[in-house]
């Protein structure tokens, strides 16, 4: 038990995030559901302000900053402040409390503050001695780390809400409509708590952007390439690798001695989290946009033109769900999804670091909670991959999902042939990978062009499909044909640098994606 007079490391966090954020299939609320998370403790912590802050006013807690706070054992000796922000980022937050008692009171506030307004969101807090005279912060952040993955294995996660049989419910989440919101753009403006909070968010954060920078598109049929022809769309789901591992390293990197001091590692802390911002959200967003400027030809910021354009233009734009930290979920043109999430990854890797993504592509009329859920799974898949290699290696993994989306990844591989895939592909550090398994971007772009010969023809790629689908005996009778037909090499279809299983592994998967990816006749 903490003494009460010591002071305290805390560290806040939500559980469940992604089924809060994705508890629906609308994408108003799903943006306002991330904002709300991404501003759950903080609007802005350099100031700070924002609902933890304002809480903690009402019951006589300051709250500062660190910049220029001296970290020492007569930190708090002044009645002010009673907590000082450590870190904050990736959805997480670290306070130094003056005590325990502090820490305490904040938390009953600010947790009645969270189940009045989004009680489908679970906030949990973890906290341990700090020991300022000691003054190593690596040791007690440690601890609290460790303490804190005892608290989630054992914290109880369920939605606090119970309703009468003649209250109405929202369809979806079951929880009482009690309010009106107009923003719905439902018949029913009735609706629950959470989702008035969620469309609120989602309309100050619009509110908040320059110039209506923001993309308010919420429409995801205009993102598909031509309304009759193709209604494909694609969920990219992306998220940074050995995290952990690189904030180790910037705080051993921050102290010439063995021990990392309060002020070394709070600093280090800082620098990490302005450096992940930019090199995420800044540099990668804008990567994003100079790709679809250049193929559009206008200007695109944000995923959003500049300028009014027609509706044809938007299938060029990009929608942001998530962008904060480490994590980015967009949604975009089924077709601009592999460039797209390729750009993204190769900035990322210009900068030192890595990441990997996983691509649902699905049709306009599919829920898009159920489609992020593929593209989440395609990302840990990927994610599986890469912890196979060292290195900064960045790979993608997809998923076409052409009919109803009802099972996890797993089972609709399962289903469809898993021994068929080449995939995860490696986008960034295959100089780093001696495995004639993997499949590179080199061995993709001989692949397409193979594919592209005009002595082929688009039709007989295309029954490479059927046959694919039927069985794998019919696929490689098919494959024979082609290759006899048109006087081509018996390993026509085999690349350099892959084994011949993967190079099979690898027209299946390709000629799967054609009509969307690899086709050069097509254009958006």
């Amino acid at each position: 038990m903490n003494n009460t007079s010591n002071p305290v490391l805390a560290l806040y966090d939500f559980r469940a995030k992604q089924k809060f954020i994705y508890r629906t299939n609308k994408i108003k609320e799903i943006v306002g559901g991330s904002s709300i998370i991404e501003n759950g403790f903080f609007t802005d912590a350099k100031k700070p302000e924002g609902p933890l802050v304002e809480e903690a006013k009402k019951i006589g807690i300051a709250i500062v900053a660190s910049d220029n706070v001296v970290f020492s054992p007569q930190l708090f000796n002044d009645e002010q402040p009673k907590g000082v922000i450590v870190y904050e980022g990736g959805g997480n937050l670290n306070i130094l409390f003056d005590s325990e008692d502090t820490c305490v009171r904040l938390n009953k506030a600010f947790s009645k503050y969270i189940m009045e307004k989004y009680y489908g969101l679970n906030m949990i807090c973890s906290y341990v001695d700090a020991n300022l005279e000691e003054d190593d912060f690596r040791k007690t952040r440690a601890e609290l780390y460790r303490k804190h993955s005892q608290v989630e294995n054992t914290d109880i996660s369920i939605d606090r809400c119970n309703v009468l049989p003649f209250v109405q419910v929202d369809r979806k989440t079951s929880f009482p409509l009690s309010r009106i919101n107009k923003d719905t753009n439902d018949k029913d403006p009735k609706v629950s708590i959470e989702t008035d909070e969620k469309l609120k968010a989602y309309k100050e954060k619009i509110e908040k952007k320059d110039n209506g920078s923001e993309n308010t598109n919420y429409l995801l049929d205009d993102y598909v390439t031509e309304k009759g022809e193709e209604s494909l769309l694609a969920v990219v789901y992306i998220d940074g690798n050995n995290m952990g591992e690189k904030i180790r390293k910037k705080l051993d990197a921050s102290t010439s001695s063995g021990k990392v001091s309060w002020n070394e590692g709070t600093k280090a802390l800082k620098d990490f989290s302005e450096e992940i911002q930019n090199v995420f959200v800044e540099d990668g967003f804008n990567a994003l946009d100079s790709f679809l400027t250049e193929k559009a030809g206008i200007e695109i910021k944000n995923g959003n033109p500049t300028n009014k354009v027609n509706g044809d233009m938007w299938k060029y734009c990009y929608r942001t769900i998530v962008g904060a930290g480490d994590e980015i979920t967009f949604i975009c043109n089924a077709r601009l999804a592999f460039e797209l999430a390729k750009k993204y990854l190769e900035s990322v890797n210009k900068k030192g670091y890595s990441s990997c993504a996983g691509i649902c592509v699905f049709h306009s009329h599919t829920p898009f909670s159920d489609a992020y859920r593929i593209a989440e799974e395609c990302c840990e898949s990927a994610k599986d991959k890469c912890r196979e290699y060292d290195g900064e290696t960045s790979w993608i993994d997809f998923q076409y999902c052409q009919s109803g989306i009802n099972s996890s990844l797993e089972t609709i591989r399962k289903h469809e042939g898993i021994d068929k895939i080449s995939r995860p592909w490696v986008i960034t550090g295959l100089e780093e990978i001696d495995d004639k398994g993997v499949v590179g971007l080199s061995e993709i772009e001989l692949m397409k062009n193979k594919l592209n010969n005009p002595k082929i023809g688009r039709n007989n790629v295309k029954s490479l499909l059927e046959h694919a689908f039927d069985s794998e005996a019919s696929f490689e009778n098919e494959k024979g044909k082609i290759i006899a037909h048109h006087s081509l090499a018996q390993n026509y279809f085999d690349i350099d640098g892959l084994n011949p299983e993967t190079s099979k592994k690898l027209v299946y998967d390709m000629v799967l994606m054609f009509d969307v990816w690899f086709d050069k006749t097509k254009r958006l």
